[in-house]
């Protein structure tokens, strides 16, 4: 094998490979719904806060996420609507 097919065999194994790693990687997305414990199925925005928590902004409340359940925020209490679009 001369060193053209080896670099030709190597490149395409590092791809493959590469390939590979991301179909594993986006294999274990979860979506999660209001049967989940989400306010509302349509969410506008999202942040992670330096604690770890994922805040999602959607058209019933706020929620917040810490990575196994939602706890949902609204104007009940305190916000000044349950319409949430953006955070900052």
């Amino acid at each position: 094998m001369n060193i053209k097919t080896a670099i030709y065999l190597l490149s395409f194994l590092i791809s493959s490979l590469s390939s590979f790693a991301q179909v594993q990687r986006f294999s274990q997305v979860k979506n999660y719904t209001t049967d989940d414990g989400l306010p509302h199925n349509i969410a506008y925005n999202l942040i992670q806060d330096h604690k770890g928590y994922i805040w999602i902004c959607t058209d019933d409340g706020l929620a917040r996420f810490n990575g196994k359940s939602f706890k949902t925020y609204r104007s009940a209490e305190g916000l000044l609507s349950n319409y949430i679009i953006n955070i900052s």
